[in-house]
């Protein structure tokens, strides 16, 4: 950024001139001068809004297109009958076809839906099982601890002589 000069830019401002103050020394004089500033100011207004608005003409007048080559474009034709009658039913298939594919996409989003609660529920059933067999398997351990802490009582085996 180093390439681009810095510019400043200084508004000029135009200090605006005090009004001079006239005194009137007779009545009619007054009159006169204040007539004579009120007719200046009424100048000074028509000149300045004549300049600075564009004349009525061009207002109402749209700006002629250009092409690249710097010629004004040409306008097109009217459509006819059957032009017409043809963009209005290939505008109605459009739209059928849109809301087909609304339609579809609607259905595929809903599918998506059910599978992936049917998934969440698959998991959790896969979850609750393996909680239970942990719990049975459990039981069973203690159930075999309690065997085993019990001495099992032996039947006395007859003696041989």
């Amino acid at each position: 950024m180093d390439f681009i000069p810095k510019v400043q830019v200084v508004k000029e401002e135009k200090p605006e001139e005090p009004f001079d103050m006239v005194e009137p020394c007779d009545a009619t004089n007054g009159e006169e001068v204040i007539e004579e500033v009120i007719q200046e100011v009424i100048q000074e207004v028509k000149g300045e809004s004549c300049e600075a608005k564009e004349p009525v003409e061009n207002i109402f007048e749209e700006p002629q297109k250009l092409t690249k080559a710097g010629k004004p474009r040409k306008k097109r034709r009217p459509l006819t009958e059957q032009e017409k009658e043809r963009l209005a039913k290939a505008r109605e298939k459009a739209t059928e076809a849109r809301r087909r594919k609304a339609a579809e996409k609607r259905e595929a989003l809903e599918l998506e839906k059910k599978e992936k609660e049917l998934l969440k529920k698959q998991r959790k059933k896969k979850l609750d099982d393996l909680e239970k067999s942990l719990e049975t398997k459990e039981e069973k351990v203690e159930k075999v601890e309690q065997k085993v802490e019990t001495p099992i009582a032996k039947e006395p085996q007859p003696v041989k002589e």
